[in-house]
């Protein structure tokens, strides 16, 4: 199976922050929903080998034509609130959480009234609420800074209780001419796959545990 979307979209991001005092910020930032104006490219292709009774061996292969699906999605509204504590000059501690209610996705299909309104009765069904929180700190010592963050995601899925972990960690240096940073990322997930669809017969469902890695360094110079 190969399937290629590609598109345009649009939102609008406020925020605002208040400095409770010197040491102390509060922040407040709201995200529209984007608007999205998608396009599906897709095909499907099979390579079949199968042993009659008889021991007839039969081979084949089949594809499908290209097919092209043109249709708009609006994801939710984003609220987020944040906090920041400032430690002199020896570092920071930062909070942040974000609620996004996952049931107000909302797809748009010209011309498919009867699918489009069977896939927004699911979304409504099938997905609730959620919040993300995100957890970091540095610490500065002379000119290294040291830095770990924390990431809790929960899962849109109204039946499941399941929250995703992100863990990262970073090393600095930072001098008056160029400053030098690296980070990694431990991303932890699951979740659920139906990898087929049968008419007559339970759905087949795969549970699917990753686990992703992601290095990243910068290099910056000041004039």
């Amino acid at each position: 199976e190969e399937l290629n979307t590609t598109g345009v979209g649009i939102n609008l991001k406020i925020g605002m922050i208040y400095r409770v005092h010197q040491a102390m910020r509060l922040g407040l930032a709201v995200h529209t929903p984007t608007a999205f104006k998608l396009e599906d490219a897709f095909r499907t292709s099979m390579a079949y080998n199968f042993t009659y009774p008889d021991g007839e061996v039969v081979n084949g292969f089949a594809e499908s034509p290209d097919g092209l699906f043109d249709y708009r999605l609006r994801t939710p509204w984003r609220v987020i609130g944040s906090g920041g504590f400032i430690i002199k000059k020896h570092g920071f501690l930062s909070a942040e959480v974000e609620y996004v209610n996952y049931s107000n996705n909302e797809f748009r299909y010209d011309g498919f009234i009867d699918a489009e309104r069977n896939v927004n009765n699911s979304i409504a069904n099938e997905f609730e609420p959620a919040l993300n929180i995100r957890l970091g700190g540095e610490i500065a010592y002379e000119i290294f800074r040291f830095r770990a963050g924390l990431g809790l995601q929960q899962s849109p899925f109204s039946n499941d209780n399941t929250t995703n972990k992100t863990y990262s960690a970073g090393f600095g240096i930072r001098e008056k001419t160029f400053f030098l940073d690296f980070a990694y990322q431990l991303r932890q997930n699951e979740d659920l796959f139906i990898p087929y669809q049968a008419t007559d017969s339970p759905e087949q469902m795969v549970i699917n545990e990753g686990s992703f890695n992601k290095f990243a360094f910068t290099l910056g110079f000041r004039f």
